[in-house]
């Protein structure tokens, strides 16, 4: 339990506390940019990573509406949505066998540009990797929360290896 406790405590209570920080200094200067990071899991149920998908979904609802507070002030919020990252997550979270992972991870120096233009840019959502804007986009289509639950378990699957024939 311990574990999703301090998931929760940075992604949620750590987050909202050390934006609101930021937030009202920058507003006092007339601006600042901010950049909470979120995660593809935001868009859809997780099922396996339930909390985790959960946390990222606050934390792109919370970043889109102070983007929104914030307009006109000189200040602005972006959540950056990247899908997998090789930082090390994939293996602390035990998913190195999930065809997720399987597909390729995106290089953390690509996540980091791209966390620097979309702030700088006054973005208020950007997702990173063509694959994973065309994931969050039919999220968007798929029109009943039952098909993105199957489809998340579907991606989220264990990987098995491809059987060769033995016929020649």
């Amino acid at each position: 339990m311990n574990v999703y406790r301090q998931m929760l405590q940075l992604n949620v209570l750590t987050l909202t506390e050390l934006t609101c920080l930021f937030v009202k200094d920058f507003k006092r200067q007339g601006y600042g940019r901010i950049a909470n990071i979120g995660s593809t899991s935001g868009f859809q149920p997780c099922p396996g990573m339930s909390s985790y998908g959960a946390s990222k979904a606050y934390v792109m609802q919370f970043t889109e509406a102070l983007h929104a507070e914030l307009e006109g002030s000189g200040v602005s919020a972006t959540v950056i949505n990247p899908g997998m990252t090789a930082t090390g997550f994939v293996d602390r979270a035990e998913m190195g066998g999930s065809a997720l992972a399987q597909g390729g991870l995106s290089d953390p120096n690509d996540v980091a540009r791209a966390v620097y233009d979309a702030m700088m840019a006054g973005e208020m959502n950007r997702v990173v990797g063509w694959v994973n804007k065309l994931w969050a986009q039919s999220t968007l289509l798929a029109g009943s929360r039952h098909l993105l639950v199957w489809i998340a378990k579907w991606r989220l699957r264990p990987r098995t290896a491809p059987r060769l024939s033995s016929a020649g």
